[in-house]
């Protein structure tokens, strides 16, 4: 039985984590879906207790339907039931790990190493097919030239979302490389030494995908190894990065430096115009402290499904976490699952790539829920940890 529970909870990481565009095409996957369907059974099949993880995802659904119900002139049963489907896949897979300890340290530790081993290899094969302009092949998951010189999107349908799951996924391998570890903290210098060949696939990947969230990644996960005693020090490595960051000719660096001095107006109408994809996950946190009111019914219960759908950012004002669509109430339960399940701390780094990368937002989007799954994962091995009962981290 627990071969089979550990086989089913790597297929779903795997499937949750990657888009192969020539089965699942670029949009909704029909696999991952199918998929997903299957998770009721085999949360039944595999049921011991009612866990944590179903407490706050049935108390997700709940605030969804009745969000539906109350702006029912508005429901999409196809919307509305494909976003339960993520729910209910996470809740089966929360048991999984931390009800019948499902996965193994050391299994979920090759998991993602291969995980980024995978995004690397398919991201160096794509390129070496833009260097003899071959613009696209499908069977190495290259369908379009983004012409960025090297760019590409890898395992996933853009860049951007390559940049986020393989943050995620060097975050996580940092925390399980905690495990165990005495000082509960490590140095960049003997991990490296270890992950030589780990490092540098993933530096390659984050630096040559022509990604702007890639660079922001990189800054997130340069944070872990920042000491107290050494923020002192860093006050003249960042005078020269500010000094030598705008003389290097480099797109992504210069998108995201570019932001960054957007940021400083707030100003929508400038984001926009400065990077319109930048744009998409700044703009609703402007308006949504700019303009959100508690006194409005719509503002907690929501104004109906697809409510903002083909709103513009500057003619509609979108909120963070679909609370236009499903209400602030709605919002909240999903916050509740995330840092219910998904981090220990609320002052983390997982939440800083949930609040940076991911927009604060629990979507219907595929990769989004790959990477809750990474940091519940991650979450269960550093709890366990901490107990005197380690058998569940060996093999």
């Amino acid at each position: 039985m627990y071969k089979f529970l550990k086989n089913i909870s790597i297929l779903f990481l795997w499937v949750m984590t990657i888009q192969y565009i020539p089965i699942e095409g670029d949009g909704v996957s029909y696999l991952k879906f199918s998929l997903m369907c299957t998770s009721p059974l085999i949360w039944f099949l595999s049921f011991k207790t009612f866990s944590k993880g179903f407490i706050l995802g049935l108390l997700f659904i709940v605030t969804i339907i009745f969000s539906s119900l109350y702006n029912e002139q508005a429901i999409r049963f196809s919307s509305l039931g494909y976003k339960i489907t993520f729910i209910v896949m996470f809740i089966m897979y929360y048991d999984l790990i931390y009800v019948r300890h499902a996965l193994r340290l050391d299994t979920f530790k090759k998991f993602i190493k291969n995980l980024i081993y995978a995004y690397a290899i398919f991201l160096i094969i794509q390129q070496v097919f833009i260097i003899i302009d071959v613009r696209e092949f499908q069977i190495i998951n290259l369908t379009r030239f983004l012409d960025r010189g090297l760019g590409a999107n890898s395992l996933a349908l853009e860049p951007s979302h390559s940049a986020r799951i393989l943050t995620a996924a060097m975050l996580v391998f940092l925390r399980l490389e905690e495990v165990g570890n005495v000082e509960n903290k490590l140095i960049f210098k003997s991990f490296y030494q270890n992950n030589k060949k780990l490092l540098l696939l993933f530096f390659w990947c984050m630096l040559s995908m022509a990604s702007g969230t890639a660079i922001i990644g990189l800054l997130i996960l340069s944070t872990y190894f920042i000491k107290k005693q050494y923020l002192l020090g860093l006050i003249p490595v960042l005078i020269f990065l500010i000094i030598i960051i705008p003389k290097i000719d480099y797109k992504p660096l210069e998108r995201t430096k570019n932001i960054m001095i957007s940021l400083q107006t707030l100003d929508v109408k400038d984001i926009k115009t400065t990077d319109y994809s930048a744009a998409a996950r700044i703009v609703p946190f402007i308006n949504t402290i700019n303009y959100i009111d508690f006194t409005e019914t719509s503002t907690w219960l929501g104004n109906g499904i697809d409510f903002n759908l083909n709103a513009d950012y500057l003619s509609e004002v979108q909120f963070i976490g679909g609370i236009k669509d499903y209400g602030l109430i709605c919002y909240m339960a999903s916050l509740f699952l995330f840092f219910g399940c998904c981090t220990k701390k609320i002052f983390s780094i997982e939440t800083l790539v949930f609040i940076v990368l991911l927009a604060t937002t629990v979507n219907n989007v595929a990769y989004v829920w790959g990477i809750l799954l990474l940091f519940t994962t991650s979450n269960y091995f550093n709890i366990y940890a901490k107990r005197s009962n380690n058998n569940y981290l060996r093999l």
